[in-house]
């Protein structure tokens, strides 16, 4: 087994694993829904910063290489298995307290959800990625251009663009749905 080029000792690397898991956790869960396939790419992520320390030696890029890292992972997870257009999977789990919210609620908030979801999958990727980054992950405008390989003014277009064509899908998709459709 090849050895890390920077020894990271116990305590730093525990240190760095308990500070960074809920980033990594939450990121991945956001892109996949089976949650054996999260905890196998939580530990791909984890190996890879081990092994590349050295390039998370910038404080302010340690969230951006992770975040590209673990992306880089479940493109090639859904690549591997055929499904590259399962990413960004809408979770089935909901976190309804069912005790305090009446079945006309949780069906309301359910159709909320697959209406954000085809919204959302309606809009160009590159808006897609900037409305994701910013509006869903609570990235800032320059950790997101980072991570989309661009300058923070494209990455402001791309976020203005996003929300008015994500604002006019769900407009759209709400029109279809007063309407009585339930194609959503």
């Amino acid at each position: 087994m090849p050895k890390a080029p920077m020894s990271w000792g116990d305590r730093e690397w525990n240190t760095f694993y308990v500070e960074w898991f809920p980033f990594i956790e939450r990121t991945l869960r956001r892109w996949v829904a089976d949650d054996e396939a999260v905890q196998d790419l939580i530990q791909m992520t984890f190996a890879v910063a081990y092994k590349k320390n050295h390039e998370l030696a910038y404080p302010d890029g340690t969230k951006t290489w992770l975040y590209r890292a673990a992306r880089y992972l479940v493109l090639d997870h859904y690549r591997a298995s055929g499904r590259y257009k399962e990413r960004y999977a809408v979770s089935d789990r909901t976190d309804l307290d069912f005790k305090t919210h009446s079945d006309a609620a949780i069906d309301r908030r359910v159709i909320l959800q697959n209406m954000i979801r085809c919204a959302l999958e309606s809009i160009d990727d590159v808006y897609q990625e900037a409305v994701l980054l910013i509006d869903l992950e609570g990235l800032s405008t320059a950790e997101a251009a980072m991570m989309a390989h661009v300058k923070p003014d494209a990455m402001r277009a791309r976020i203005s663009r996003g929300r008015k064509a994500f604002r006019k899908a769900f407009a759209a998709l709400e029109h279809q749905s007063n309407k009585g459709g339930h194609d959503v």
